[in-house]
């Protein structure tokens, strides 16, 4: 009889140990995730494969090199034209928060997952019924497997036909600082924070037309591009 009580017992215990360690791992991952979507949590990713490497085709069928992007501060979606649903929420948002940064030099970059059918001239019809202004607002083609090598670069995982709902934030270092779920009004207010902190923000090494050195300083300096008006 004491040994079955000792059974029992110990069973008891596994159970709550295993309970108790499921707990653990949950919080754990929630505040894993909590942290990395915190306005205050830059992921200073550097891309593996430099963003000079990539070439698109822009609606104006005017030929892009990222590297035009050096010393901007830019913003990165992924989407198709043809999808009426979460793609023009999320290029919606995007108009939103570009109408409320008009007065910086922060760039927009939408890039299709659908090159064959998204041509520059389909971009161009979409751009125009966003409103979206050519000089502040890029909309992009190229082979899919290029844009899926940037998505990779960017730390995104893009795939034809996959919504992806992430506004990527980098600053005028090329460094990756955040991924935002436009879908998410906290997360969204966050990714609009990050883009007036970047603002202010001097990356050490970087001079205007000159290379940097790949990092971004924490030290926020006074700029005439400060934020954009009324914030």
């Amino acid at each position: 009889m004491n040994h079955l009580a000792v059974k029992i017992w110990l069973s008891v215990l596994l159970l709550a140990s295993s309970v108790y360690a499921g707990i653990f791992v949950v919080r754990n991952w929630r505040t894993i995730d909590e942290s990395r979507n915190s306005p205050t949590n830059d992921l200073h990713i550097k891309p593996a494969r430099p963003l000079a490497d990539f070439r698109f085709v822009e609606r104006s069928g005017k030929k892009i090199q990222l590297n035009e992007l050096e010393g901007k501060i830019f913003v990165v979606n992924f989407f198709w034209a043809n999808c009426p649903m979460s793609c023009l929420r999320l290029n919606q948002a995007v108009a939103a928060i570009q109408r409320e940064f008009k007065d910086t030099d922060i760039q927009f970059v939408s890039i299709t997952v659908e090159p064959t059918v998204d041509t520059p001239e389909r971009l161009k019809q979409y751009a125009d019924n966003l409103n979206a202004p050519a000089d502040k607002w890029w909309f992009l083609n190229a082979p899919l497997s290029e844009t899926q090598d940037l998505g990779t670069a960017l730390k995104v995982n893009v795939a034809p036909t996959t919504h992806t709902d992430a506004l990527v934030v980098v600053d005028r270092a090329g460094i990756v600082r955040g991924a935002y779920d436009f879908q998410n009004p906290v997360k969204l207010s966050n990714c609009k924070q990050k883009l007036r902190d970047l603002l202010v923000e001097q990356p050490v090494g970087w001079k205007p037309g000159g290379a940097t050195n790949g990092e971004a300083s924490a030290t926020a300096t006074p700029s005439a591009t400060a934020g954009p008006k009324g914030t």
